[in-house]
């Protein structure tokens, strides 16, 4: 989740400036709008996963989202409506930004006793590691001759691959032996 994070925020300027011929002054105010919604998103998301959907079940569908989302932003026509794209760039970081609250408060609620701090150390690296490879393989597919929007329709991979993991790992716990094996 955090490659698609960095990525989307990474390269949105540039794909609305480069594809769309959005000023930089406008596409940067289509991030900043992006970036206040992810603000609310991330308190939504902690109150729906307090509320209606546990945090393990919410993790997977967020993930979906983003999917969507980075699929959605990709095949944005370049002549879309401003509406539409802050629209769309607001839906990237609703998901693509809104995740972390949650994400650490699962992490929170399943580390071993006493392991909290292990477990969310490992976890920041491993964050950080998506966070930085992310840009790196996006620039090279935009290098080797793909457009921004394909590229951000080929992110959408990711998130989905992770909220794949994120189902099957919500099944294994449903069909594990309880506690006397049974």
């Amino acid at each position: 989740y955090a490659l698609t994070q960095v990525c989307f925020l990474t390269f949105l300027v540039s794909f609305l400036s480069v594809e769309h011929g959005f000023a930089l002054a406008i596409a940067a105010g289509v991030l900043a709008a992006a970036q206040v919604t992810s603000v609310f998103s991330r308190i939504f998301f902690g109150y729906v996963a307090d509320r209606w959907i546990a945090p393990a079940r919410l993790l997977p569908l967020l993930g979906v989202g983003m999917a969507v989302a980075c699929i959605l932003l990709g095949r944005l026509a370049a002549d879309a409506a401003l509406a539409a794209t802050v629209a769309v760039a607001m839906l990237c970081a609703l998901t693509a930004v809104g995740w972390n609250g949650v994400f650490f408060a699962e992490l929170a609620r399943v580390a071993p006793p006493g392991g909290l701090a292990a477990a969310t150390g490992t976890t920041q690296f491993m964050t950080f590691c998506g966070g930085m490879t992310g840009p790196v393989v996006f620039s090279e597919v935009i290098n080797h001759g793909s457009a921004y929007g394909a590229a951000f329709q080929g992110l959408a991979l990711v998130p989905l691959a992770a909220a794949l993991v994120g189902w099957r790992a919500i099944r294994g716990e449903r069909q594990a032996p309880g506690p006397g094996g049974g």
